[in-house]
């Protein structure tokens, strides 16, 4: 189990930062999660959802619409899993396990839910799935995605190259770093001295193909970690290792009013059409152009 006493971490206690990351490559990774996961030794595709413990409702809304079986062929064979991830949360801790045995779907980390504790939590997540499901892709998706998982399957076997370490993504290219303290996006000198970052994934939706991460978990150990999670993990720690960091076209689109349909979007961000509800955002897709020629708005979602 990871200390209990580490919990948030502040922005600028290296002395927590390094036994963090300390306890996470040394813990076995069946140690660092609080559920036990079923799924098949067959598994090629898992899609990790980052959740936030309290997030009941966005969870349940998320099995009944994108990754619902009924929807989409992608989830109703053992070969593709869908998993949602939370911290440790003690008042919701109990609920939490309750949710679990009855959808074999949440994988709880032993890591304090905080925003800062996400890049921790993530790594966690990482090891876990790299050691339990070695040749399977991750898809790592937020919360607030409304995905489409046939499309995602297609994009992997598409970009596929057992030659090739790869991330696919909507890249960032060029971000300056961010010194504002008080900024969530703030990156010490200390940790990054840097005023550019490498190039590295929105971290809302991107894939992590098999064997890559692998590549990733080696590089830990050599660069301090911050808790801009994507900037670290599919930018610093992918430049390090060489990984290729794959641009999808509309690979993630923020407004569906300015998609121009080709090529089509895997995932869509809800928060920006200035909604959380996961079945407005279904039903103002409607509406859109774009979607005028699909034969029901289920076709987002289905393969």
């Amino acid at each position: 189990m990871v200390d209990p006493n580490l919990q948030s971490i502040d922005h600028g206690n290296w002395t927590e930062k390094e036994e963090f990351v300390s306890m996470i490559l040394k813990t076995d990774p069946l140690f660092l999660n609080k559920t036990y996961v079923n799924f098949s030794s067959e598994l090629e595709v898992i899609f990790i959802i980052l959740s936030a413990a309290e997030e009941f409702l966005i969870r349940s809304e998320i099995r009944q619409t994108w990754a619902n079986p009924m929807n989409t062929n992608v989830f109703s064979t053992n070969k593709n899993a869908m998993l949602f991830v939370v911290g440790r949360q003690d008042a919701y801790d109990e609920k939490i396990q309750q949710e679990h045995a009855l959808h074999n779907d949440i994988l709880q980390i032993d890591v304090e839910e905080t925003y800062l504790n996400l890049v921790y939590k993530l790594l966690a997540t990482y090891k876990w799935a790299t050691f339990s499901f070695p040749f399977a892709a991750i898809v790592k998706v937020d919360s607030d995605v409304v995905v489409r998982p046939g499309h995602i399957i297609d994009l992997i076997k598409l970009h596929s190259n057992p030659n090739r370490l790869q991330i696919a993504c909507k890249v960032n290219y060029y971000v300056r770093v961010t010194r504002d303290y008080h900024s969530r996006w703030f990156i010490s000198n200390r940790s990054y001295s840097p005023v550019v970052l490498p190039n590295y994934c929105s971290g809302p939706l991107y894939i992590i193909f098999p064997f890559t991460f692998t590549m990733l978990w080696k590089e830990i150990r050599h660069h301090k970690v911050f808790e801009v999670e994507d900037a670290y993990i599919t930018g610093v720690l992918a430049e390090a290792a060489e990984i290729q960091l794959l641009d999808l076209d509309n690979f993630l689109i923020n407004n569906p009013r300015k998609w121009n349909c080709d090529p089509e979007p895997a995932g869509l961000l809800t928060h920006e059409m200035g909604v959380r509800n996961i079945q407005t955002v279904i039903e103002k897709l409607e509406n859109y152009s774009c979607l005028s020629t699909w034969q029901s708005v289920l076709n987002f979602f289905a393969t």
